[in-house]
Parts: C-alpha cells; structure tokens; sequence
C-alpha cells in the first residue's frame, strides 16, 4: 500500500514502467497529478483512491493498462478547477469500476479504442465522460451533474459504441454530439437537465 499526503506535487508517478501491478494507493491532497503512469505499457492498477486532486486523478499515457476499482475526487470549489478524474492519452486501455467527482471532466478519451464499463461521474464543471478519439466501447455507465453527460467530438471515424447510460441534472444536456456518428443501444435513460428540469435531453 502507498500513501501520499497534502502538499505533495504528485502522489505516484511512473515512467518507462510495464508489467507491473499498483495496487491499493491512496493520494490525498496532490498539488499535481494523483497516480500518473507515463510511456509504460501493460500495467494494472488496482484499489486506487485518490483525494482532492489539484490535477488529473489519474493520468495514463501509455497502452494497454488497466485501471479498476477507483474512487476519485479533484478539488472543484477552490478554484477553477482545472483536473480531470481519468485522463488517457495513448490508446488501448481499459478502466473498469470506477467513480470520479468534483473533477472538470469525469473522464477524458482523448486517444483511441478504449474500453471504459461500470463508470460513475458526478459534480463536473464540464463534461462528464468526453469522447475525442475513436472506436471506444462504454457499458454500464452514469454522469449525474454536470454541463454535459456524455459529450462526442468529431466521431467520423471508426464509431463509438455505448450500453446502458444514465445522465440526469446536468447544467444544459445529458447527450452533445458534434460532427459525430453514435452507435446507442440497450437502455438510454435521461432528463432533468437545466435550471427548471426542462433543458434538452440530447
């Protein structure tokens, strides 16, 4: 078990590491990025809680890691907040179980064919779950609070799948899709959304 406290830049960070197992880290009150792993491939990280996050939860910019069993928060309300929950940059990677709050943006895809299921995303200050690169796969997803629920951008490529998504309360819509094509199946349940409870669904 690893425990970061207050005041530290970031809690773990890694590079050029592959292979490896993290498992049950606990970071509270990083200035920075709360568990980062950086150009290693084929890592799992397991019972990751991360607190108060003055940047990104955690950051995955390397392939094929696995990240379950998750509960993060970030420090909205202090300032602008400026973190995300779990940001992945490099394609192939899998998150599983996991809840993020307080974040700017719940979960950030800004690469490629990831396969994101069981995922909860509360009180963002901007989107929920952002979708910027292509060919993802979402399951058993919710995002409760936010600007946006689910937010595409430019998905012309190779399209999105999502099973099974909740979003209600959020500040203007619980689906945006830009300039994108959206494969929607299994249950699709939304509402709730603006000031008055009648803002647009999609």
């Amino acid at each position: 078990m690893t425990v970061a406290r207050a005041g530290s830049h970031s809690g773990v960070a890694t590079s050029l590491t592959s292979n490896t197992i993290f498992k049950s880290i606990f970071v509270d009150g990083a200035v920075g990025v709360g568990v980062a792993v950086n150009q290693g491939n084929d890592n799992r990280l397991v019972d990751i809680h991360v607190g108060n996050a003055g940047a990104n939860g955690v950051l995955l910019s390397s392939e094929r890691n696995v990240l379950q069993h998750a509960r993060i928060s970030c420090g909205k309300g202090v300032s602008i907040t400026t973190g995300t929950g779990v940001q992945i940059t490099s394609p192939f990677n899998r998150v599983q179980d996991v809840t993020t709050a307080s974040c700017r943006y719940g979960i950030d895809l800004s690469s490629d064919a990831h396969v994101i299921q069981a995922i909860t995303v509360a009180a963002t200050e901007d989107v929920g779950i952002r979708f910027g690169g292509w060919a993802h796969m979402l399951e058993d997803a919710a995002a409760i609070d936010t600007s946006y629920g689910m937010y595409f951008l430019s998905q012309v490529g190779v399209t999105p799948r999502v099973r099974n998504f909740a979003s209600s309360h959020n500040a203007t819509a619980s689906v945006y899709s830009n300039n994108s094509t959206v494969d929607i199946a299994g249950q699709l349940i939304v509402g709730n959304n603006g000031l008055t409870a009648n803002g647009a669904d999609c």
